[in-house]
C-alpha cells in the first residue's frame, strides 16, 4: 500500500511530466469534497446541493482558475514537502474560489447599508447612473469621479477594520454600524461627485478584489501543527523559529507571506498597491527571504514537517491574514 511519501512523490513526478495530471485532480477534487459541505450550498453554490457534479465543478474552477491560471501549483510543488502540506495549500485555493462565489452578495449588502447611510445625511440629485445623493448645501453636479478619487476611495473602504467571519452556515457581516457610518464623510470628501448605488458597487467591488482571502477565518490551517504530535523541545524550537521568521520580514513581506498562496497576482498587487509584474517579484523575493531563513547553518538540517510548523506558526502569530 502506498504511503503519504509514496503518493507525493508520484505527484511531484506528474508535476515534471505534464504540471497537473489526473493525480492532481484526483488530490484537488478530494479536498474540494471536505471542504465544501460545510459551506452552505444556498450561499456557495448557486442554491444547488453539494453533490459529486458540483465538487466536480468546483475543482475545475480551482484548477482552471487558480493553480493553473494563476501558476500557483509550481509555487505548491515548490513550497510543499509532504501531501499533508500540500493538501492543505490546495484548501486554501478551495476556499479562496469560494470566497469569491460569495463577494457578489457581500458587495451588495455593504453597498446597500452604505447607501442607506448616504441617504440618511444626503441631499438627492438625480444622474445617469441612479438617484444620488450629496452633502447638505453642496451643488456638485451628477457626473462620473476621476480614476484618482476612485482609487482613494477603494483605499478607504480596504483599510475598513473587518469583522472576523462567524461562520460558514450564513453570509458574516463584514463591517459594523459605527465603521460604517464612519467612512460616508471621507468617501464624500475624496469623490466629490453624487454617491449612487451603482457607484458604491463599483468601490466595493475592487476593494473586495484585494480581501477576498480574509473574507474568511481559516482556523483549521493554522490548527494543524496542533495535531502532529510534536514533542515539546519541538514546540519550543517551532515557537522561537516562527517568531525569528516574523521578525526578519518587513511589513510587505509580511503581508506577501500570508497572501501569496491564496491570491492571484493581480489580487496581490491590489493589496501592495504596485503593478502585477511588480507584486511577483516582491513574492519570489519574499519565498528567497525564507528560504534563506532555513538554510542558515544550524537551521538547514531542521526536516521539512518542521519547516511546515513554523510556517504555519508564523502565520498565526501574523493574525493568519493582513488585516
Amino acid at each position: 500500500m502506498a504511503t503519504e511519501d509514496d503518493r507525493w512523490a508520484a505527484l511531484c513526478s506528474e508535476y515534471e511530466r505534464e504540471r497537473i495530471g489526473t493525480g492532481w485532480l484526483e488530490l484537488v477534487f478530494k479536498v474540494c469534497s471536505a471542504i465544501a459541505p460545510r459551506y452552505r450550498p444556498d450561499v456557495y453554490n448557486d442554491g444547488l446541493a453539494w453533490d459529486q457534479a458540483s465538487f466536480y465543478d468546483l475543482a475545475q474552477d480551482v484548477i482552471v482558475g487558480r493553480l493553473l491560471g494563476e501558476g500557483q501549483i509550481d509555487y505548491i510543488v515548490a513550497s510543499a514537502s509532504t501531501l499533508s502540506g500540500a493538501r492543505g495549500l490546495v484548501g486554501k485555493h478551495v476556499k479562496q474560489v469560494l470566497a469569491q462565489r460569495v463577494i457578489p452578495n457581500q458587495r451588495d449588502n455593504v453597498a446597500s447599508r452604505l447607501y442607506r447611510l448616504f441617504e440618511q445625511r444626503g441631499e438627492p440629485i438625480q444622474s445617469v447612473d441612479g438617484v444620488g445623493f450629496i452633502p447638505p448645501g453642496s451643488s456638485w453636479s451628477p457626473v462620473e469621479p476621476t480614476d484618482q478619487a476612485s482609487a482613494s476611495a477603494v483605499r478607504i473602504v480596504r483599510d475598513l477594520p473587518r469583522l472576523p467571519n462567524r461562520g460558514t452556515d450564513r453570509l458574516s457581516p463584514l463591517f459594523t454600524s459605527e465603521v460604517l457610518e464612519s467612512v460616508v464623510e471621507p468617501l464624500w470628501n475624496v469623490l466629490n461627485v453624487p454617491v449612487t448605488l451603482n457607484l458604491l458597487g463599483r468601490i466595493l467591488e475592487s476593494a473586495f478584489t484585494g480581501i477576498a482571502p480574509t473574507l474568511f477565518e481559516h482556523e483549521e490551517e493554522i490548527e494543524q501543527f496542533k495535531s502532529l504530535g510534536l514533542s515539546t523541545e519541538e514546540m519550543v524550537l517551532t515557537d522561537e523559529l516562527a517568531m525569528g521568521l516574523v521578525t526578519l520580514l518587513t511589513a510587505e513581506q509580511r503581508h506577501i507571506l500570508v497572501n501569496a498562496g491564496v491570491m492571484t497576482g493581480e489580487e496581490l498587487a491590489a493589496v501592495l498597491g504596485v503593478s502585477r509584474p511588480t507584486a511577483l517579484k516582491r513574492r519570489d523575493e519574499t519565498r528567497g527571504v525564507i528560504a534563506r531563513y532555513f538554510g542558515q547553518p544550524g537551521m538547514d538540517d531542521l526536516p521539512d514537517h518542521l519547516q511546515d510548523v513554523v510556517v504555519l506558526k508564523a502565520l498565526d502569530l501574523l493574525g493568519g491574514h493582513s488585516g
